[in-house]
């Protein structure tokens, strides 16, 4: 039980230097949403035959950072796209 901990605070001390966020800047945004759906599309057609429980975990962590990544990379893409005065801001 101590491996999901574990691996959670692996992710805050490793998370500035690899961000999904991060790396959208040296890498296009484009490219990193391209990248994040392909390991995903990877990982979830190898999840079935995943055994054993550690190897799970591992998979299912990387799965997790690809969807959060969407979250950490999307306001960027906004303020590329329309200008960091309409990031955050309703059009309602």
């Amino acid at each position: 039980m101590l491996a999901i901990p574990t691996m959670l605070a692996a992710t805050k001390a490793l998370a500035p230097v690899t961000s999904w966020a991060s790396i959208s800047d040296v890498i296009t945004r484009r490219a990193t949403f391209l990248l994040m759906f392909l390991v995903q599309a990877v990982l979830f057609w190898l999840l079935p035959d995943v055994r054993s429980t550690g190897l799970m975990i591992a998979v299912a962590f990387a799965i997790l950072m690809c969807y959060g990544g969407g979250f950490g990379t999307m306001p960027a893409s906004v303020a590329d796209a329309f200008g960091p005065k309409n990031v955050g801001r309703s059009t309602v």
